[in-house]
């Protein structure tokens, strides 16, 4: 079987967990999720499985379970754990942010009663009791590195950001002093008009220029079939773990983009 769960987060960090797993920390009316480190011991001991993108926003995780693993997906995955413990008590599977564990000043629940508001900041869906192996392989995004026109066009836009805002403070301010002082200092806009039609047309026909360039037209193609391909940020295969395997013996796991 195969699904999907979405999650939103606003610190940064995605949880999946089961609330049976983990309903010590949602029933702990002291736990606040900026606390550094506050979730460390139970990712250890497998309750949960943290993502972060290093980033707040939403993402999807692609969930299978007891099915053959995706071979042509996760050898394009870019970041990726395997073989960490996830325990599912209840064989109820949430996705949520990290936030969403902590619920300082609210009464108890149970973990049938546990649910995330609104509901596109976390979803659940339902899978067979019990601890499994995880592996996790992150959706790739192949950064495109800059040309030489890209860092030339970049370094005339701050230039010309910054005549323009100089241009600005100094057509406003003469014109006032000009006032002040008694004399026409108008003609000041006009130059400043001239400046504006010098700087920014050719600013604006490079990014134009830029933005068709064959190397860049590849490179959103490429970025196109990997979305066609990965229409999800993290694939998450969960293997029911052997009998023989002691849980004991292995660990959670954290998976984080790094920061470039």
């Amino acid at each position: 079987m195969w699904f999907e769960l979405k999650s939103g987060t606003d610190c940064a960090v995605h949880a999946l967990f089961d609330p049976a797993s983990v309903l010590h920390i949602i029933n702990d009316a002291t736990q606040d999720f900026l606390t550094e480190d506050v979730l460390e011991q139970d990712v250890e001991q497998g309750h949960l499985f943290l993502y972060s993108q290093s980033t707040d926003g939403g993402v999807t995780f692609r969930i299978i379970v007891g099915e053959p693993e995706d071979e042509e997906r996760i050898a394009l995955a870019s970041h990726r754990v395997a073989g960490a413990l996830l325990r599912v008590p209840s064989g109820r599977l949430y996705a949520a942010g990290m936030e969403y564990l902590c619920r300082p000043g609210e009464p108890p629940v149970s973990a049938e009663e546990y649910s995330v508001w609104p509901e596109w900041m976390g979803q659940t869906a339902a899978v067979p009791a019990g601890d499994y192996l995880l592996d996790a392989y992150e959706a790739p995004d192949e950064e495109r590195p800059p040309t030489r026109l890209d860092r030339w066009v970049g370094w005339a836009a701050c230039l010309g950001c910054l005549a323009t805002l100089v241009g600005t403070a100094l057509a406003i301010s003469l014109p006032l002093v000009g006032v002040l002082a008694g004399e026409d200092w108008r003609w000041v806009w006009f130059y400043w008009k001239i400046g504006v039609l010098i700087v920014w047309p050719p600013i604006l026909i490079a990014w134009k220029v830029a933005a068709r360039l064959p190397t860049r037209r590849q490179w959103e193609q490429r970025q196109e079939e990997l979305r066609e391909r990965f229409p999800f940020d993290v694939l998450i295969v969960l293997r029911p773990l052997p009998e023989s395997v002691d849980p004991s013996s292995l660990r959670g796991a954290f998976l984080q983009t790094p920061l470039v």
